[in-house]
């Protein structure tokens, strides 16, 4: 399984351009030992020479000022049983996908670097509320296709879920999604609060759980609290 992240780059001007860009070329980062390759690509683009590119694009037609570039990454789950070489071309795919008409730097462990201003059309790629769960959609359709699984999307209730906690979710390591299993399976053994509460604290966990208070909070044995809103789904509410 894979997921697509939005890496905010505050900085936007040539300078930072080229820093990011060379950040994600890192020898260390992009060499593939098994293919003694480094595994940088460039769609529409030589991902060699990306920064040129994109710099000749923007002045082509005027537009060198403003944000100048876009961050992405594509992260696989550990458990999943691909190579560098496989999540390289499958980068490439969602890439030439995603961001058509634009030039875009590659490089995996999968970073995406988009040139803000399209090569063909002059214009200059615009980012929506939306955007993310569409990139997110276009990256599980390509995993499907590749015989990879995907991450089941979070359409519950609550609060929006942020984007380290869908990537810890996806690698197994949020401690939100731990609570929200053991709440699975002490609802399975209860048939009332006094139940669901004794079957908590078996779990070792304890409640704040008042009829003052609009939200049932819970205290886990690492020490975290949580609100039942923040689990993002309804059936975890009070």
């Amino acid at each position: 399984m894979a997921t697509v992240m939005y890496i905010p780059e505050h900085r936007q001007n040539r300078f930072a351009m080229r820093a990011v860009i060379n950040y994600c070329m890192q020898e260390y980062k992009t060499y593939d030992s098994k293919s003694k390759r480094q595994l940088i690509s460039g769609v529409n683009c030589d991902g060699t020479n990306a920064f040129q590119e994109f710099m000749a694009t923007k002045k082509v037609y005027g537009k060198d000022n403003g944000i100048c570039f876009y961050h992405y990454a594509q992260s696989f789950s550990p458990k999943e049983k691909i190579t560098p070489e496989q999540a390289h071309e499958i980068a490439l795919e969602f890439a030439e996908k995603a961001w058509s008409g634009h030039e875009v730097l590659v490089t995996t462990h999968s970073h995406f670097i988009i040139n803000s201003v399209g090569f063909e059309s002059g214009m200059k790629l615009r980012q929506s509320p939306s955007t993310l769960k569409k990139l997110r959609k276009l990256s599980d359709e390509i995993c499907f296709a590749h015989g990879l699984s995907v991450l089941k999307p979070y359409e519950g209730g609550g609060k929006r879920m942020s984007t380290r906690e869908y990537r810890a979710r996806m690698k197994g390591e949020s401690w939100k999604q731990k609570l929200a299993n053991d709440i699975d399976k002490a609802m399975e053994f209860s048939g009332s609060k006094v139940d669901f509460i004794r079957s908590m604290s078996i779990f070792g966990y304890h409640m704040t759980w008042t009829d003052e208070r609009k939200y049932l909070t819970f205290h886990c044995p690492n020490g975290k609290s949580g609100r039942d809103i923040r689990l993002h789904d309804d059936k975890y509410l009070k």
